[in-house]
């Protein structure tokens, strides 16, 4: 009996997915339960595993293809099974002979475009041959099936005399990380109304903090704290004492989270995932530290899961390492918060009316104005303010 493969639905809000290893080769046998597909989707690489035992006997979607979910990718059988007649396999165009120009004016041979049949041109040289009054109805395609790409439409502009200076550039292809982060940042900005509380803290007390846990994990040989570490820690703490940071918002009302589930922004080369720690307030130091290096390295190698990603409450964005002073985040929705970490540099400070010099850290908090109020969002502050500078002993408790 014939298996349909199909792209699975990963998450919630997940449309589509991209095809980005077939693990196993067509012809070859499968065993049900084993990874046999990489599918991107969202903000993840997923390993897809088979459904059944048997022979991959027909690749219909190839690798670096996406396509809706549902959509029939594969058909797994015994040797020999037929799989359904007129299917169609996606593959990456190969590269074609330029296009053929034609006269203004001038209708193509029915030869070259079927008499009566629709234009098949991408939105991007749609938009540019409409902007430089380039019939594209006279052109032949250069892309699959004859469909119209912008390089045909730039080459018509060259043949026509009405090229427009241009400054050279290429285009990279986005992947489903980059879009996906580039859709949620947009309609966060547009629908949260954002305010933003900037605060500089001293960092000496959690830094000799983070010098000595370090030395004790070093002869223990347990994984080493980092100042991510600390004030993922902190924010836990802080947030269990202001619920108003750790919700949402939602037309019923105000969502108010049962537990502290601590999203970390990681860059990758493909763009930014947010991994999660989840019930983070309820864990030790050490035990957050651990999954926090589980989660980067897991990123790291594209290895993250959906549930790795999912649930978050809060987060916590960091540029320190890149010798960034402050910036000012963008809510990951649908959460209430996010707050941002810049770099620890030596700064004069007033202490106790004399000049000093001290290790300080610019944080800046992004807090959605319809669940949390100024005053609630300053509280919150000063709570972890007050773990991260002055009692910084009781991470570690």
């Amino acid at each position: 009996m014939v298996t349909e493969i199909t792209m699975p639905k990963l998450g919630l809000t997940m449309e589509e997915g991209t095809v980005t290893y077939w693990l196993v080769k067509e012809g070859q046998p499968v065993v049900a339960g084993k990874p046999l597909l990489t599918v991107e989707t969202d903000k993840v690489s997923i390993d897809v595993e088979a459904p059944a035992n048997g022979i991959l006997l027909k690749i219909l979607v190839e690798e670096g293809i996406t396509v809706p979910i549902s959509t029939i990718i594969a058909y797994i059988g015994e040797q020999g099974e037929k799989v359904p007649e007129k299917v169609e396999k996606l593959a990456e165009p190969e590269a074609t002979a330029p296009a053929m120009i034609r006269t203004v004016g001038k209708q193509p041979a029915a030869s070259q475009r079927e008499t009566g049949k629709p234009v098949s041109i991408s939105p991007i040289a749609k938009k540019m041959a409409v902007e430089n009054h380039i019939p594209y109805e006279n052109i032949i395609g250069s892309g699959p099936g004859g469909r119209i790409v912008e390089d045909d439409i730039r080459k018509a502009i060259q043949e026509s005399g009405l090229e427009k200076p241009e400054v050279p550039f290429t285009v990279e292809k986005l992947s489903s990380i980059k879009r996906v982060t580039a859709q949620r940042m947009s309609e966060s900005f547009q629908t949260v109304p954002h305010f933003y509380l900037r605060r500089q803290l001293n960092m000496e007390k959690i830094a000799a903090l983070k010098d000595r846990l370090g030395q004790e994990a070093s002869l223990a040989g347990q994984v080493k704290i980092t100042y991510t570490d600390l004030l993922l820690k902190a924010l836990a703490e802080a947030l269990k004492a202001h619920p108003y940071l750790n919700a949402s918002w939602s037309e019923e009302g105000i969502r108010l989270y049962q537990t502290v589930n601590l999203g970390l922004a990681i860059a990758l080369p493909q763009g930014l995932v947010v991994a999660v720690i989840k019930d983070a307030g309820s864990k030790s130091l050490e035990n957050i530290a651990m999954e926090r290096a589980t989660l980067v390295e897991k990123a790291g190698a594209g290895k993250l899961t959906q549930d790795d990603i999912r649930d978050g409450t809060f987060t916590l964005t960091n540029l320190g390492m890149f010798d960034i002073d402050d910036f000012s985040p963008i809510i990951n929705p649908p959460q209430s918060g996010i707050l941002a970490i810049g770099t620890i540099a030596e700064k004069v400070v007033a202490e106790n009316h004399q000049v000093q010099i001290r290790r300080m850290m610019n944080v800046t908090l992004a807090a959605d104005h319809r669940v949390v109020d100024g005053a609630q969002a300053a509280e919150f502050l000063k709570s972890f303010a007050e773990l991260v500078v002055v009692k910084p002993e009781l991470l570690v408790e």
